[in-house]
C-alpha cells in the first residue's frame, strides 16, 4: 500500500455548531440512500437560514436610514422599516424559503467558487450544460453562460429538488413528487455533489476559531 509520507496532520483550528455538522456526517454516511442524503444536506443549510437570511433585511433597513431624506421622526419613514419587517420576516427568518437559501448561498460563496465547482470535472460541466438532469428539476444552471446568476440559479435548483422529495406545494408552485426506487433518483449524484459542496461552504463560513 503507498503511503505518503509528505502528508502531515494539523490540529483542528475551527469548531461547527454541532447540529448542523452532524446532519452533514449523517448524509455523508448516508450514500445508499440518496433521498435522505439531499434532506441531510438541505438541513445542514437549513439551519443557517435564520442568520443569513437577516443579511439582505438588515441591508434593506439600512438603505432606508441611509437616504438623506430619512427623518427618524416622522412616522412614514418609520412605517417603511417596520413595513420591511413585516414583508420580510417569516418566524426567525426573513422573506421566503427560496429567499433563504439564495441569501445563504450569497453570503458564502460567490459566482467564480461556484463556476470553479462547475469546470471542476468534465463530466460534471457536461451534465449540467446539456441539462441532463431535467427530469429532476425544471431550473437550469447556465455553466456556459459566464455572466449568469449561478446563485440564484443554484438556490432554485436546490429548492425544487428539495420540494419534490417531501411533495411540498408552496403558492403557485406544484411539485410532483420524487419517488425512492424511480429512475430519476439514480440521476440525483450530481445534484448530490452540488448539495454537499454547498453545505460544506456554508458550515466553512459559519465556524468559528476552536478554544482550547
Amino acid at each position: 500500500m503507498f503511503v505518503d509520507k509528505s502528508a502531515t496532520i494539523t490540529e483542528p483550528q475551527y469548531e461547527y455548531a454541532s447540529a448542523p455538522i452532524s446532519l452533514y456526517w449523517y448524509a455523508k454516511e448516508s450514500i445508499n440512500m440518496p433521498i435522505f442524503q439531499y434532506l441531510a444536506f438541505y438541513q445542514t443549510l437549513e439551519f443557517y437560514f435564520p442568520i443569513y437570511s437577516s443579511y439582505e433585511a438588515k441591508q434593506k433597513i439600512q438603505n432606508i436610514i441611509k437616504d438623506p431624506r430619512f427623518n427618524p421622526n416622522n412616522d412614514v419613514d418609520i412605517s417603511k422599516i417596520i413595513s420591511t419587517i413585516k414583508n420580510t420576516s417569516v418566524g426567525k427568518s426573513f422573506g421566503s424559503e427560496r429567499d433563504q437559501i439564495k441569501a445563504t448561498i450569497k453570503v458564502c460563496i460567490d459566482n467564480l467558487e461556484l463556476m470553479s465547482f462547475f469546470r471542476a470535472e468534465e463530466n460534471r460541466f457536461n451534465f449540467f450544460a446539456e441539462n441532463k438532469g431535467k427530469s429532476i428539476a425544471n431550473q437550469k444552471i447556465s455553466v456556459k453562460n459566464t455572466s449568469s446568476d449561478l446563485i440564484s440559479e443554484v438556490a432554485e435548483r436546490i429548492y425544487e429538488i428539495r420540494c419534490r422529495i417531501v411533495h411540498s406545494k408552496s403558492n403557485d408552485d406544484n411539485f410532483e413528487v420524487l419517488l425512492p426506487y424511480s429512475t430519476e433518483v439514480q440521476k440525483l449524484n450530481y445534484a448530490l455533489k452540488l448539495i454537499e459542496y454547498i453545505s460544506r461552504k456554508v458550515l466553512i463560513t459559519s465556524s468559528r476559531p476552536l478554544n482550547i
